[in-house]
């Protein structure tokens, strides 16, 4: 092939690309045109040959060193001489999504051009490939910040060209507009940018970036001030407080359907930073409502709430929440920008600041009595907080009733039996109430001094029990123990010390307890119906909060009692014993009981002393740790405390390991089990820690050997020399000397032998390519974002099903030009409809936070490329972990359509948990139920995705075709079903967002530098039909009530400049027609340009900022430009200097105005002499220092003290200096 030959793949490339435009490369190279007219190449040909290679132009839309300095590798790789920037992004970087054009969005484009979105939706084009092509030169609208006919009209060098077909305005802009800082609208002032920013100002003079380039790549995004509008003439908080009804009317929405696809998600991607407290605010501000409603407030919906609290209310400084949130943030700002990890307290909402307030705030002790509003909520709980505190309660104490742990213990289940029928006053049954809302009634309109709250009696056990409570939690008066308190440590310690929670029961709950649950006591315990009625109260209670079941090892229990056997459960042989006789005997005892003796493993001892470690990894307080239940103190034994190496040697009975393992051991050595007897405490506890132990699942191979038939069990035992009884039970220890027998594993088939329930090395050779493009490539961010909400699960697998609920999120946010645009999220959107569907957004109680991560694994063996030989990919497999390998398969793997049923003894688990099974599903029998909904039940699977709600609607024809049911009778098992046998093979929708597909589309974005559209991967008319009222309610607070730049911006364009009169510490039209009016009549023909005979507020405006700015007229009594431009005064020196001018006069009016509320500012001279800045900085010193984050008020600039005086300080401080 001669050298200059282009190959067939790079023109395929090329032509694939769809960024190759012929006749544009021509344009723009006319000897190629020439060339190609005298027909001796084509366009394409020499773009492949010579083209690429010398980096000509093919679209003013991409420059080669913009590209270069985004690619780091692509400039080494010119920098060798091994390639160029067009060869790179041809050949390389189109495929791989480089970052092309960081002023380009992707998103903003395909709105702007909906033709463009269709193609790009039918997969024709790319939004960029488009816009470099074509688009361009069509001077298609790429962003809302680009006035194209301003653009031309204020540049005519560049309207000349176009007219003469040289270039298009678009293209002119992106070529050279950039770099040579053409404005792109009317508002944009790039002298003005500089002055307003001074670290953009400080990077544009060392060469790093120009004014515009960084308006585009970070001033948008951080609202970085841009314009004279904005601060000289239009303070834009000012504006934006005193005008946001005007301008957020605008783009006022009566219901979803109103408002795009990118509007809804950005609505839910933003979430719910507004506080408001619906019922408070109709309580407190009930006189104002109905005064300006004209209606009682019981008529009032909330949306109309809503709307007079955001506006009208606001404007009378009506509080929305009981909590003065603002006086809280500035108290503790240092406490709430280092929990959330922000700089200021400004980067927070009133969410979050709220949350904070009732959750960790109270955790850290910080007092929030002083915030709230103490007399409502003395008010609302009345008669409850009287008899909890007397009539006398404090401040303190009615934070902790409503927020805290004072109020009385209510038991949902007990409460709703006796009360379920009542009604409230808002005419819903009790039965119908959700927890939080139950409690509320509980302790407001539905209380009385004599109710049941609960079937305990929790203050006689605290007379009783005092010495014991005390000790516990460590204090040393009895009553200052919440009845919450109480509770938790008569369920989960006090049977430990031999006390008896049924003599504190009411007779008739227990009973209640023990008819409501007798089907599923009867499954769980293996024992006829009827024998229920029989069991001790404790067992009955037991099942309804727990106890003692969750401690007990039953069959470490049976193999190391040590008592009279026959005397004490009447049967021969402990393994004859029932776990409900078991957990008799252990209610029964009226001493003390070590739980070590109930269990292998001390729990609580190991929680003890690996208190901080724990503390650490689950991000958890140390009190916290020491609240965990021993499933999740197992789980973490067995995974994040192996990794760390925490020994396991004092926490474990090693001697019972040691014995009843050593089969195993040997095993698993390679050594004999005599040998075994000689190993250190230690070699033994670190073998039962390692994953080697965890792969032995006793419970599946005595399954196993009790499958065989008795004949090969009678085999199996002679061969061993040991006595056969088909009717005994076996020991642990038994069952795993057979198990790692050769007889054993003979009969069994020594290939198909497993020693648990999961074949996890079988799904490894079978899944090889899927375990590797989650851990190693192109899903790895995915395997991230999934092992931050990572199943908690026991060392055998099983998932951890008890409740747990999470801190707070703590979130950190990139600030300033070093940072990057910021993004919406899947996560923002995912939160926020998790927040429709529950009502909530933060829980007080905080558990296991599994966000933390598996062993590390060593990628380095391998290149994450396209493709990846199937050996190296196996080497790669290989290192993973089993938990990984485990958490792959009932995760991401299931969503792949992977039968993991085919990996998993099913039959096993059907047998071990079936009570389980028939409860959770709601079935007679465990053989109605398909293979995946078993293995789904225990490991976990598609039910932790789907959103059952979303499903049934979406599908409910198909639903009812396949079950002959209507959809009423359609159960949440199968719907599960369904999902599993026909949802992932026809690919429908579980949730109505994927969260998966929407992260691997974001990683992607974040190297592409493009946008995500998200309504590819979130079903937005389900969103918009299920949640209307709350889109509708949350786009109101976020773009009417509160109005952004973007939207004022649009606003002033649009010829709203003038809205009212005093909207600027810059302009006040009433001191303005006052002071003046002598000069406005004698203009006044000038001023009236409509000739309306009238001065409507446009015009003044026009001329306040036009003709009387130039003649020296102040716009406000804040601006004195006679003293300020007084040449013996040093403003005058200084403004001379700055313009580098000799005199006054060559500096006119509108430059001193901006210099005077910009650079003017910073060097301490004030525009007249009734702004005092270091007075307003001295008075305002604490909420001046907690809004911009600063430890002290002498970090806080003159210029960030006028513009928050003027901006968010306006109502209190700005408004009063101006008046």
């Amino acid at each position: 092939m001669a050298e200059n030959e282009p190959t067939t793949q790079t023109i395929e490339k090329i032509t694939e690309s769809k960024f190759f435009n012929p006749t544009r490369y021509l344009d723009l190279n006319l000897d190629v045109k020439a060339a190609v007219e005298r027909g001796e190449t084509t366009a394409i040909e020499h773009f492949a040959t010579f083209g690429l290679q010398e980096n000509r132009r093919f679209s003013l839309a991409f420059d080669s060193e913009l590209y270069l300095s985004l690619n780091i590798d692509a400039k080494a790789a010119v920098e060798r001489g091994e390639t160029t920037a067009l060869e790179h992004l041809f050949l390389v970087g189109i495929e791989q999504n480089r970052i092309i054009n960081p002023y380009f969005d992707t998103t903003i484009y395909l709105e702007l051009n909906p033709d463009v979105a269709a193609s790009v939706a039918a997969g024709e084009t790319t939004a960029f490939a488009h816009f470099a092509s074509t688009g361009i030169q069509e001077n298609r609208s790429f962003s809302r910040f680009f006035d194209l006919e301003f653009y031309l009209s204020d540049n005519s060098d560049v309207a000349t060209a176009v007219d003469r077909g040289e270039t298009a305005a678009t293209e002119h802009f992106f070529a050279f507009g950039f770099q040579e800082d053409r404005e792109p609208n009317a508002l944009f002032d790039a002298t003005y940018y500089l002055n307003a920013n001074p670290d953009v100002r400080e990077a544009v003079e060392n060469g790093e970036t120009t004014a515009l380039q960084h308006y585009f790549d970070f001033g948008i995004s951080e609202n970085r001030s841009f314009t004279h509008y904005f601060s000289a003439f239009l303070d834009r908080s000012a504006f934006q407080t005193l005008f946001e009804s005007e301008v957020g009317t605008v783009g006022d929405v009566e219901q979803s359907s109103d408002l795009d696809s990118a509007q809804v998600l950005n609505v839910l991607s933003s979430g719910f930073d507004r506080a408001i407290d619906f019922d408070y605010y109709r309580i407190v501000h009930a006189a104002a409502l109905e005064s300006f409603f004209g209606i009682s407030v019981s008529e009032l919906s909330n949306n109309q709430i809503q709307t007079y609290a955001f506006t009208e209310g606001s404007r009378a400084g009506l509080a929305r929440t009981s909590i003065d949130l603002q006086g809280y943030s500035v108290q503790y700002s240092s406490q709430l920008t280092s929990f959330y990890q922000v700089e200021s307290t400004a980067d927070l909402s009133e969410v979050q600041i709220r949350d904070f307030a009732v959750s960790e705030g109270l955790s850290l002790g910080l007092d929030l009595s002083a915030f709230i509003d103490v007399d409502y909520y003395r008010s609302l709980y009345g008669r409850s907080i009287a008899d909890t505190f007397g009539e006398n309660a404090t401040s303190a104490e009615i934070v902790d009733f409503v927020f805290g742990n004072a109020a009385p213990y209510i038991d949902e289940t007990y409460f709703k039996a006796l009360n379920g029928q009542n009604l409230t006053a808002d005419g819903r049954l009790v039965a119908d109430l959700s927890r939080e809302e139950l409690v509320t009634y509980a302790l407001t309109e539905g209380y009385e001094s004599d109710l049941q709250l609960s079937p305990f009696d929790l203050e006689a056990y605290r007379v009783q029990f005092s010495s014991q409570l005390t000790t516990f939690y460590e204090v040393s008066n009895v009553a200052s123990l919440s009845q919450q308190q109480i509770f938790e440590f008569a369920t989960n310690e006090g049977w430990k010390l031999g006390i008896d929670l049924s003599n504190f029961t009411d007779a008739m709950a227990i009973e209640f307890f023990r008819e409501t649950n007798a089907a599923a006591i009867a499954r769980r315990y293996q024992i006829d119906l009827s024998a229920v009625s029989e069991l001790d109260a404790a067992v009955i209670l037991d099942f309804q909060y727990g106890g003692a079941s969750q401690t007990v090892d039953f069959n470490y229990f049976r193999e190391t009692f040590s008592g009279d056997i026959s005397a004490t459960f009447g049967v021969t042989s402990a393994f004859d014993i029932s776990d409900a006789q078991i957990l008799e005997y252990v209610y029964t005892q009226n001493t003390e009981i070590q739980t070590f003796n109930l269990t292998p493993i001390d729990f609580r001892g190991y929680a003890r002393r690996y208190a901080s470690q724990i503390a650490t990894e689950l991000d958890l307080s140390v009190s916290e740790v020491l609240q965990l239940d021993n499933a999740q103190i197992e789980a973490f034994i067995f995974s994040d405390g192996a990794r760390l190496g925490l020994s396991l040697q004092e926490f474990v009975n090693v001697e019972y390991v040691r014995s009843t393992y050593s089969a195993a051991i040997s095993t698993s050595l390679g050594i004999s089990q005599s040998a075994v007897a000689n190993l250190g405490d230690a070699d033994i506890a670190s073998w039962f820690a390692s994953s080697d132990a965890r792969d032995v699942d006793v419970e599946f191979l005595r399954y196993q050997i009790e499958s065989l038939t008795v004949g090969q069990q009678a085999k199996i035992f002679a061969s061993l020399g040991l006595d056969f009884d088909a009717t005994a039970s076996l020991s642990t220890e038994l069952v795993l000397q057979i198990a790692f027998s050769s007889a054993f594993q003979e009969v069994v088939e020594a290939d198909n032998f497993s020693l648990s329930a999961i074949d996890v090395e079988g799904y490894v050779r079978a899944h090889v390519s899927e375990l590797y493009e989650f851990y190693f490539g192109s899903e790895v961010s995915l395997s991230v974002e999934r092992s931050k909400k990572k199943t908690r699960r026991t060392a055998r697998g099983s998932r951890i099903t008890a409740k747990t609920t999470k801190r707070t999120k703590r979130t950190k946010r990139t600030l300033g030009t070093k940072g990057k645009k910021t993004k919406r999220t899947f996560k923002d959107v995912a939160d926020t409809f998790r927040t429709l569907k529950t009502g909530k957004t933060t829980k007080k109680t905080v558990k296991v936070k599994t966000t933390k991560k598996t062993k590390k694994t060593d990628v380095s063996v391998v290149t994450p490329t396209v493709e990846v030989e199937i050996d190296v990919q196996f080497e790669a497999v290989q290192q993973l972990t089993r938990e990984q390998v485990v958490e792959f398969m009932f995760g991401r793997g299931v969503k792949l359509g992977i039968d993991v049923s085919e990996f998993v003894q099913v039959d096993f688990l059907r047998n071990s948990f079936e009570a389980g099974l028939l409860q959770g599903y709601g079935v007679s029998s465990t053989l109605e139920l398909d293979d995946r909904l078993v293995v789904d039940f225990v490991y976990g699977g598609l039910s932790s995705e789907l959103d059952f709600s979303f499903y049934r609607e979406q599908y409910a024809s198909e639903l009812q075709a396949e079950f002959g049911l209507s959809i009423d009778q359609i159960t949440d098992t199968l719907i599960l079903e369904h999902a599993y046998t026909v949802g992932l093979e026809s690919d429908l929708a579980l949730s109505p967002i994927d969260s998966d597909e929407l992260v691997l589309a974001q990683s992607n974005a974040e190297v592409t530098g493009e946008s995500v559209d998200l309504s590819e991967f979130v079903d937005v008319d389900y969103l918009q039909q299920t949640y209307d009222s709350e889109i509708v309610s949350e786009y109101r607070v976020g773009n009417v009530y509160n109005v952004s730049q973007q939207q004022t911006i649009d606003f002033l364009e649009s010829g709203g400049q003038i809205a009212g009169v005093n909207y600027s510490a810059a302009i006040d039209t009433d001191f303005y027609l006052e002071t003046y009016a002598e000069e406005i009549d004698a203009d006044f023909a000038v001023i009236d340009a409509n000739a309306d005979d009238a001065i409507d507020e446009i015009e003044l405006f026009d001329y306040i900022t036009g003709a009387g700015l130039e003649q020296g007229q102040n716009p406000s009594k804040l601006v004195d430009f006679e003293s300020y431009r007084d040449p013996d005064s040093a403003s005058a020196q200084a403004l001379l200097a700055f313009y580098n001018v000799e005199s006054i006069e060559e500096v006119s009016f509108r430059q001193t105005l901006e210099y005077m509320f910009t650079v003017g500012l910073e060097a301490g001279f004030a525009p007249s002499s009734d702004l005092d800045l270091e007075a307003i900085r001295t008075e305002f010193a604490t909420e001046i220092t907690a809004f911009f984050g600063a430890s002290s008020v002498s970090e806080v600039t003159l210029t960030q003290t006028f513009n928050y005086a003027f901006g968010e300080g306006f109502d209190r401080i700005g408004s009063q200096i101006a008046a």
